[in-house]
C-alpha cells in the first residue's frame, strides 16, 4: 500500500488543479484567470477507499490565500489522515503556475465546500477516482499520461516558456513548477534548470522567450509527464519558436 500511495502521490500532480483548475487571481466575465505567473497555491487531498476503488477530494487554496508557509510545512499528515478517517492524505505542493492565463472551456468542477486544514482554508475543487486494479497515472517520470480536460493556457509576450523535447520531437510546454523536490526552485532557477535534470537519453529541455503571445489549448483529452522536480508539462502539436537567435 505504501508503494501505492507513493504512485498515487505523481497521479495527483498530474490531474488535480491542472485537470480541474480553480478560482484564481483575477477572474473576468468570460472566465479567463489572469495573473497566475509564478502565482503560489496549495492542495490537500484526503484519499477514500470504497471497495476497489480509490476516491480523492481534492481541497486547493486558489481563490483564498496563498498557502501560508508557516501553517503549510506545519501539516502533519498522519494525524491529518488519522482525523479525517482517510486512507492517506496527499499533501501537493507547494506549486506555482508558468502560464499567465487560464480559460476553463467547461468541466470544472464548483463547490460550496469549505474546510481548514492546519488554519489553511481551502474549498473542495475536484473528485477524483481511481480502481485498486487498474493503471496509476504518473507512476513514472518524463512518462506520458493522458487526462482528460479543456483548457487554455495563455502565455504572453516576452515571457519565457520552458519546454522539454522528447527522442521523438514530441514537445511539452511546463504549466506549473513544484517546490516538493526543491524547496528553493524558484521562477527563475527555471531559466538553468536544464544543468540539475539528469535527463533520460535523447530529452532536451529548453528555455524560450516568446516574441508573440502564445496559446496552449486542450480539447477535452491531453498529454501530461512530470520531470525529477514534479514539474508539469502539457504536449502541444505546434511549439513556439525560437525567434532569439
Amino acid at each position: 500500500m505504501v508503494k501505492y500511495l507513493t504512485m498515487l502521490g505523481l497521479y495527483v500532480l498530474l490531474v488535480t488543479v491542472l485537470a480541474n483548475p480553480a478560482l484564481a487571481q483575477d477572474n473576468d466575465e468570460s472566465g479567463s484567470r489572469t495573473g497566475l505567473r509564478d502565482f503560489r497555491y496549495c492542495e490537500v487531498i484526503p484519499v477514500y477507499r470504497e471497495r476497489l476503488t480509490l476516491r480523492m477530494e481534492v481541497y486547493n487554496t486558489l481563490g483564498f490565500n496563498e498557502c501560508p508557509a508557516d501553517l503549510w510545512n506545519a501539516i502533519d499528515e498522519t494525524a491529518l489522515t488519522e482525523e479525517l478517517d482517510a486512507v492517506s492524505v496527499v499533501i501537493n505542493g507547494p506549486r506555482y503556475w508558468v502560464i499567465d492565463e487560464l480559460v476553463s472551456e467547461g468541466g470544472v468542477t464548483s463547490s460550496d465546500v469549505v474546510e481548514t486544514f492546519n488554519g489553511i482554508e481551502m474549498a473542495l475543487r475536484a473528485v477524483l477516482e481511481v480502481r485498486l486494479s487498474g493503471n496509476v497515472v504518473g507512476d513514472e517520470l518524463y512518462t506520458p499520461n493522458t487526462v482528460e480536460r479543456s483548457t487554455r493556457y495563455t502565455f504572453y509576450e516576452g515571457e519565457l516558456v520552458y519546454m522539454l523535447v522528447s527522442p521523438e520531437n514530441e514537445t511539452y510546454i511546463m504549466q506549473s513548477y513544484s517546490q516538493q523536490v526543491d524547496p528553493d526552485l524558484t521562477l527563475a532557477g527555471l531559466e538553468t534548470l536544464r544543468d540539475r535534470m539528469d535527463l533520460p537519453e535523447g530529452w532536451r529541455y529548453e528555455v524560450i522567450e516568446l516574441s508573440e503571445e502564445y496559446v496552449l489549448s486542450s480539447g477535452g483529452e491531453t498529454t501530461v509527464i512530470n520531470d525529477k522536480f514534479f514539474n508539469t508539462y502539457q504536449i502541444t502539436e505546434q511549439p513556439p519558436v525560437d525567434t532569439s537567435s
